[in-house]
């Protein structure tokens, strides 16, 4: 699943330079990461998390569920399981079940003993299971409003035109929150679900739907749906509302699109591409899509991307694309990554959360896979170099965390605790190993892996075996080393050329911690030489501390290239002379290679660089993420010629007609504070644009640009109809970089219940932004506001207030932060233990602002005025004189797995 971390939103998967190997999760948005469980030797108790007993194999459930009204919040219900024990001596059957009503048990249709505390239900048979026959067991019970797992949307005065609905939501584990379940990953069973809604609307669920009937009241309908294939419980799903239902056909397979009336114009626009992805994940897996249909449900207060419910998507409102939307990009990423969960996560499950990179890493990968297959290697290659420079920055050695994380308290941690994590690592180790084994060898392996486990749960080492298997390698050392210990390797490279000897010579330095448990990695590095306009590729197994490799030529090569296909996941730090950089950007031999080389000149961008990053970001041939990089070089550079160069390729003759290269340059151009010319362009683009991406940037520049002269437009940006309040928002945090305390009422607006689900959080943040900058009467009315937003029924919103409090700083709100620590209550799928997580955070923050002493307050005031008298300064000098030579810098770059 992909989830949303903090305010990210859906934009990752509507621009896809940053979707795919993001930290998007597929059902959970989730809190910061928490620290692994530490040893206590007092107790001496194991710190891994291991699998449950089932004690009992759970082959078939049937769930019958009834809603006579959504706006009730309740349903009656009763769940079937044919179950057999597995050994001897099974005395009981234990179930998660959280807050169910009336509860009456039966054991193969007579009364049966059992117990309940409120989150277990534990059966008692007269006499041991038999190991011989099947047991049928039957509870009948009632939920009202449950705290998870099932989100009621009703009618709401506040949303009238919210389309009224419900859905569920299992992973990790809160399906018990609606139907009592073995609800751990260790366990899989076929399901069937039967749902009497009202007549007026619909009800999706797994599988085939055998039946829909009208029933006997003359109100309401039923509809059965079967799923054959055995899954987890945390996949069964169950969406009901007044949905358009638009199919189509994937080589005989139906493919439904469930979307509610209000949003459904733009249903095909945007799930346009599923047959196409469906047809290449079977191929390349070797299993044809496994189930009865494969349908995508839009819904209203989903809290995460999307859910790879089996055979039954969930996916945020979001995700809908309009036309003009389409130029800045699609929801391919999401929609890619859920249907490949579909195989992995679906039909294959990590038997732990532990091994949940099995099923978030894949479908990551997956993802792009597609893109590269839709768009181009140039795609792939360049979206796992950025990503693997996110990875590198996270991933520490001297982190508790590998990607294999067993040392985890909740069973969320693993998908997204600091350092290796489960989607963006996850993908780069496959992307790695795609590179080092071939894609004739990788595929193949994919292919015996996806059969061979199909319906069943893995571990990281089923992966690994059969990796060996089919490649005749040993990789033990490469899972050891990416998934089993944390860190990444970090390399420093100094080229140099002898001509005595005519030798090229390339020493590395792996500089990260090593030591026993964290020795030197052993890594395959490409090397890339070109002469008189002939290129050849070399590779190095770097193994130690230090190498040296050495290759002999006729003369100098005039260019060199490190992993020219983002074939390693590493940090390098890498010394070139700077005109083997100009070469590159130019023509260097792949995309990922030219962007290296931007990245590498705005490390230190000399004036006589301006010319080259020039010719690239107005290269309509180039690749965009090329393109996109040789703006972010001018950008950092603050010198009048780069400046200039932006305002020229934006304004000149079509301009940039690239949106996203044209999103990338207003960003740009946003690192030119107080620059006159700089503002100008970045008003005509703030104004109007073709783009809402390019108007959003355009806008959040001027803010970065310190735009105080531009802030009408800002401001009339607010009001200006837009997709999603994405430029409300990008209006909000430019005032909030200019600090302009005009933005506190309007962000108080934004924020208040009645505005978008997914708006109202990011709202939130920026008051208590606004209000830490305002006066002591707006501080005040801040306060007050998010206070009362600790009791706001929706729980995105709630987090966000707590965490706007301590942004706020102000010492006022700790006993109302106190209090609702205290309080007892969650909400949706947030425990109340996160919340109390979260409220210390605050707490810590708002002492931590009440402890700094006056001066350094003051201190910070004076900043960005020094800021600008020294970029004055500076420019004056420049004007003046050349700027001294200095030597040669080295450039940072993380190297991928590809």
């Amino acid at each position: 699943m992909r989830s949303f971390i903090a305010a990210a939103a859906i934009l990752t998967t509507l621009f896809p330079s940053t979707a795919g190997a993001g930290e998007l999760d597929c059902g959970r948005a989730f809190a910061a990461s928490a620290a692994p469980r530490t040893f206590e030797s007092r107790s001496g108790q194991d710190t891994v998390q291991y699998p449950r007993d089932p004690r009992v194999e759970y082959k078939h459930l049937r769930l019958n569920l009834k809603f006579e009204d959504l706006a009730a919040k309740t349903f009656v219900a009763s769940a079937e399981y044919t179950l057999r024990a597995i050994g001897p001596h099974v005395r009981t059957i234990e179930l998660d079940a959280v807050d169910f009503y009336d509860i009456a048990v039966e054991l193969n249709g007579k009364p049966a003993n059992f117990s309940y505390d409120d989150t277990r239900l534990t059966i008692v048979p007269p006499a041991e299971l038999p190991t011989d026959a099947d047991t049928t067991v039957t509870i009948h019970y009632r939920v009202s409003d449950p705290n998870g797992g099932m989100i009621f949307v009703p009618p709401d005065p506040a949303y009238p035109n919210r389309p009224v609905s419900l859905h569920t939501q299992g992973q990790t584990e809160t399906n018990r929150y609606w139907f009592p379940a073995h609800d751990s990953p260790n366990v899989k069973f076929t399901t069937e679900l039967s749902v009497t809604v009202p007549k007026a609307i619909k009800a999706l669920s797994n599988g085939k739907l055998i039946e829909r009937r009208d029933e006997s009241d003359g109100k309401s309908h039923t509809f059965h749906y079967r799923q054959d294939i055995p899954h987890v419980a945390y996949l069964a799903s169950l969406a009901v509302g007044d949905f358009d239902v638009v199919t189509d056909d994937a080589d005989g397979l139906p493919v439904e699109y469930w979307v509610p009336k209000q949003w459904s114009a733009d249903t095909r626009r945007t799930f346009a591409n599923t047959p196409k992805m469906i047809a290449l994940f079977g191929k390349l897996t070797g299993v044809k899509y496994p189930y009865a249909k494969y349908a995508q449900v839009v819904v209203p207060n989903f809290e995460s991307g999307g859910m790879e419910n089996i055979s039954a998507t969930t996916l945020v409102e979001t995700c809908l694309v309009d036309e003009r939307a389409k130029l800045d990009g699609d929801a391919d990423g999401l929609i890619a990554h859920e249907l490949a969960h579909q195989w992995f996560g679906d039909l294959l499950t990590c038997r732990t959360w532990a091994h949940i990179w099995l099923n978030e890493g894949f479908a990551t990968f997956m993802d792009e896979v597609w893109f590269e297959h839709d768009k181009g290697r140039d795609w792939y290659e360049c979206t796992f170099r950025n990503s693997y420079n996110r990875v590198a920055d996270a991933d520490k050695p001297e982190s508790p965390d590998p990607l294999v994380y067993r040392d985890y308290e909740k069973e969320w941690e693993p998908f997204g605790h600091k350092g290796s994590l489960a989607y963006s690592k996850g993908s780069s180790v496959l992307a790695m190993l795609r590179h080092i084994l071939g894609d004739e060898i990788f595929w193949k392996g994919m292919q015996e892996y996806t059969k061979r486990f199909a319906a069943r749960s893995v571990e990281t080492d089923d992966f690994r075996h059969v990796m060996e298997e089919v490649s005749g390698r040993s990789l033990e050392q490469f899972f050891q080393e990416y998934c089993y210990r944390p860190g990444t390797p970090v390399i420093k490279v100094a080229y140099s050329w002898d001509a005595d000897r005519k030798t090229a010579e390339l020493k590395f330095t792996q500089t990260q911690q090593i030591d026993a448990k964290t020795p030197a990695f052993a890594v395959p590095i490409d090397i890339y030489f070109e002469n008189d306009g002939k290129g050849e590729t070399v590779t190095f197994d770097l193994a130690t501390r230090k190498a040296t490799f050495k290759q002999a030529f006729e003369s100098e090569p005039t260019l060199v290239c490190l992993d020219p296909h983002a074939g390693l996941l590493a940090k390098m730090t890498v010394d070139l002379p700077r005109k083997m950089r100009i070469t590159a950007l130019k023509s260097g031999p792949t995309a990922v290679s030219r962007m290296d080389a931007a990245n590498a000149l705005a490390e230190d961008l000399k004036p006589a660089d301006v010319p080259a990053l020039t010719a690239c970001l107005t290269n309509d041939s180039e690749f965009w993420m090329v393109r996109s990089a040789a703006a972010t070089a001018l950008g950092r550079a603050s010198a009048d010629a780069a400046r200039d160069a932006l305002i020229q390729a934006l304004t000149s003759g079509k301009g940039i007609e690239n949106p996203r290269v044209r999103r990338a340059a207003v960003t740009a151009l946003g690192n030119y504070r107080y620059n006159a010319a700089a503002i100008d362009c970045l008003a005509r683009f703030a104004k109007s644009d073709p783009s809402y991406g390019v108007e959003e940037s355009a806008t959040e520049a001027l803010g970065d640009a310190r735009a105080a002269s531009a802030a009408d437009i800002i401001l009339a940006n607010l009001t200006r109809p837009t997709r999603y309040d994405r430029l409300t928002l990008s209006s909000l945090n430019a005032l909030a970089d200019l600090e302009d305390p005009r933005g506190l009422d309007a962000a108080m607006k934004l924020a208040a219940y009645g505005n978008r689900f997914r708006t109202r959080p990011q709202a939130i943040r920026l008051v208590g932004r606004f209000g830490r900058m305002s006066d002591d009467a707006g501080k005040a009315k801040a306060r007050a506001f998010l206070e009362k937003l600790l009791d706001d029924s929706q729980p995105m919103a709630v987090r966000a207030a707590i965490s706007a409090l301590g942004e706020l700083g102000d010492e006022k709100s700790i006993s109302a932060l106190q209090a609702r620590a205290k309080s007892g209550r969650g909400g949706g799928r947030i425990t109340q233990e996160e919340i109390a997580r979260e409220v210390d955070t605050a707490l810590n923050s708002i002492r931590s602002k009440q402890q700094e002493p006056a001066a350094v307050k003051s201190l910070r005031d004076d900043v960005e005025k020094m800021k600008k008298q020294n970029d004055d300064l500076r420019r004056r000098l420049e004007k003046l004189e050349p700027p001294e030579k200095k030597p040669e810098a080295s450039t940072t770059h993380a190297m991928n797995a590809g």
